[in-house]
């Protein structure tokens, strides 16, 4: 989704980027080689995407996106933690959060990084279910681009910002005095 707002309004109307965690696409669509399709980031397959958002309308939706919640946290986060974040993730209505969703996994930005040209700074997490190679290479794509991977400890997951919220603030903090 962070994709959508370069291609329509490109990067001049912002001074620089953070782009956290977000592959430039989700899913090994038809026109793509999955050997490539990898590198950036694209791993779910085509019906596997279309089952994923069908399970969200499911009877089992609230298990299905604890699931998927927890599929994108270490496993250490405390239960407390989990548990509020799962209660947020379920104001989201469905289907409006399937619909959502499957956008999201729909789409392929591979274009628009070489259109940015503001300084950003790429961030990923070794234990994301995200691989960090996908960061490496928007990073690569990206002029201007440095690339952060945070460590498990230092909650290199999805959300690095709640998991382990220092590391995260003194990171975004440093790139945007400096940018």
């Amino acid at each position: 989704m962070l994709w959508s707002y370069p291609e329509l309004f490109g990067p001049g109307r912002v001074r620089s980027l953070v782009i956290v965690d977000q592959p430039v696409a989700c899913t090994v669509l038809p026109w793509l080689n999955p050997a490539d399709a990898a590198d950036f980031g694209a791993t779910l397959d085509y019906d596997g995407a279309a089952a994923f958002a069908r399970s969200m309308l499911s009877a089992d939706s609230e298990r299905a996106r604890l699931a998927f919640l927890t599929s994108m946290l270490t496993k250490d986060i405390p239960a407390q933690d989990l548990q509020w974040l799962y209660e947020q993730n379920l104001l989201l209505p469905m289907p409006w959060g399937a619909r959502l969703l499957l956008d999201h996994v729909m789409q392929d930005w591979r274009d628009v990084p070489p259109r940015i040209d503001v300084p950003t700074l790429v961030i990923g997490g070794e234990a994301s279910h995200v691989a960090p190679a996908s960061q490496a290479w928007t990073a690569t794509h990206v002029s201007n681009a440095e690339l952060r991977v945070f460590t498990r400890e230092k909650g290199g997951a999805h959300f690095p910002c709640h998991e382990s919220p220092q590391p995260f603030a003194d990171t975004l903090l440093d790139f945007l005095k400096r940018n």
